[in-house]
Formats: structure tokens, sequence, C-alpha cells
């Protein structure tokens, strides 16, 4: 995080930027999901997230997810503890504050967000959803 951070050092900001927080997933195999140490390392992504949204422009979209979930220490399953994700999208220039989507989502909403956030069609074969109404207004 410190490193994506950094770009604000940056004459041009990147247009796209990907910060892995492996700790997590490394302490929910390790100790459990769901454990205090797993919880602790969601605790530290939470800072690091603040610092980052605090050094983003306004018109940026952020979109926090992941690429599971897990239960006990295993993840990848085909159930719900697995498939179903946390999905935060922040923008304070495009996202609702506050809104909460209200359905499960899928790490394959991500690109249909991205998509619809740019103002592209999303593919008719794709199967995730771009929760168009987190957005203040329809996309360009």
């Amino acid at each position: 995080a410190n490193q994506a951070i950094s770009f604000e050092s940056q004459t041009v900001p990147p247009a796209y930027l990907l910060a892995q927080f492996w700790d997590v997933e490394n302490a929910g195999i390790t100790h459990g999901y769901n454990s205090p140490e797993y919880i602790a390392e969601i605790t530290k992504v939470d800072s690091l997230l603040g610092e980052l949204v605090g050094a983003l422009p306004s018109e940026t979209l952020l979109i926090v997810t992941s690429d599971h979930g897990g239960l006990g220490t295993t993840n990848g399953n085909l159930d719900d503890t697995s498939i179903i994700v946390p999905f935060i999208a922040h923008s304070p220039n495009a996202v609702k504050p506050n809104f909460r989507i209200g359905e499960h989502t899928r790490n394959m909403d991500s690109a249909c967000v991205a998509l619809y956030a740019l103002g592209i069609q999303q593919p008719v074969l794709w199967m995730g959803t771009s929760h168009q109404q987190m957005f203040k207004q329809s996309s360009k």
C-alpha cells in the first residue's frame, strides 16, 4: 500500500492501479478465516486503504474486493463462503455515499463495474453485474 500511495509524487498519476494484500489471505490459511490474526490483518489493510483513499484524486474510482472467501483454513471451494466476496466502491464524484448494494457480489463484478464507470458496454457473455444503482448518475 505504501508503494501504491507513492504515486502522489508523480506528475501524472497512474490510470490503473492494482494493490494486493497477501497478508490477509496468509493469515486466513495459517490461522483460520475469522481468527484474531485474520481480523488483525484486515484491520491493517483497512488503515492502509484509508491512506490510499486520502491520496487519490476525487474523480478516481477505487474498488476493493477479494479473489475468494474462506472457511476454517480452506478456501476456493464452490460454496457461498468462498464465492461471495466483499465489494467496496469509493469515488466522491461517482459513487453514492454510504450506498449498500444489498445483494451478493462476486469477484467477476469488478470488471463490470469498471466498464460501466468508463461508459463501456458490458459484453453480453459476461456473467458479472455492474451494480449501476450505486452510481450517482448514469455512465457516459
